[in-house]
């Protein structure tokens, strides 16, 4: 059963880029001069990169900071504090496949931008929107970390029984608000959405496709959930975030012609 749900995974994911692969090249003969463009300004960029890396470096730091929890503290917890009643699901989940299957979804958001490559339009805006793709990326990653390292929210599987103690007394353990691989997957789908509607406005793709970026990281918090990585609220908190990112950057780039 394992095998076949990871294996159904992959092919839901393949399906889903060849038929987004598809609907690219028909809709792009809705191209007209009034399209809007995305356009770069040295020091906004410039801010948005040097902001992005000083999040994640201060973000490693505090984490190298960070106490491990170690045996006694373990044992000592007892039930999960400040979580609502729908959080204590997770404490309960310890899916393999879950976890692996989070990260191709993960991996899938990194490769679905390079599909609007198959859109003309989108090729002769290649520097703007690759930049605003990786600014999307940093942004989103230095949200997520500093958010990580500053609550050590502590994992669900801390609270798991049969989870090992290994596991349990990782830096990592204590890194669980919010939902990094949701919250980057979001911001990576809804960012591609995004570029894709604005220059493909007359395209019926284009629900397919925001649809599609939508249902993805849904999927993938879905996974973090049964796999024991993340609450509930971990997921929800991260596709917002995610989401608000990944419609944002590219907005603050769109100038109209």
């Amino acid at each position: 059963m394992t095998f076949f749900i990871r294996r159904y995974a992959l092919i839901l994911l393949v399906i889903l880029s060849i038929v987004l692969a598809l609907a690219i090249p028909f809709s792009c003969l809705s191209q007209n001069n009034n399209l809007p463009q995305y356009h770069l300004n040295t020091k906004r960029e410039l801010t948005l990169f040097s902001s992005s890396l000083a999040g994640l470096g201060l973000a490693h730091f505090l984490r190298l900071q960070k106490p491990i929890l170690t045996e006694d503290k373990i044992n000592n917890l007892g039930h999960p504090d400040f979580l609502f009643g729908f959080d204590t699901y997770s404490t309960k989940q310890n899916n393999k496949t879950a976890r692996r299957n989070s990260d191709y979804g993960l991996h899938f958001s990194i490769v679905a931008p390079t599909l609007l490559l198959l859109s003309p339009i989108a090729r002769k805006n290649i520097k703007p929107m690759a930049i605003i793709l990786v600014e999307t990326g940093l942004t989103t990653s230095a949200l997520t970390t500093l958010t990580k390292e500053t609550v050590r929210r502590k994992r669900p599987y801390v609270f798991n029984p049969e989870v090992s103690l290994a596991n349990k007394t990782k830096r990592d353990a204590t890194s669980s608000f919010f939902s990094g691989h949701t919250s980057f997957t979001t911001a990576m789908c809804f960012a591609s959405a995004s570029m894709y509607a604005k220059y493909h406005p007359k395209s019926k793709a284009k629900y397919f496709v925001w649809a599609t970026a939508a249902a993805i990281p849904a999927l993938v918090g879905y996974w973090r959930i049964k796999g024991g990585r993340h609450y509930t609220t971990d997921v929800v908190v991260g596709y917002i975030i995610g989401a608000s990112v990944g419609i944002l950057i590219p907005e603050i780039h769109t100038k109209k012609k």
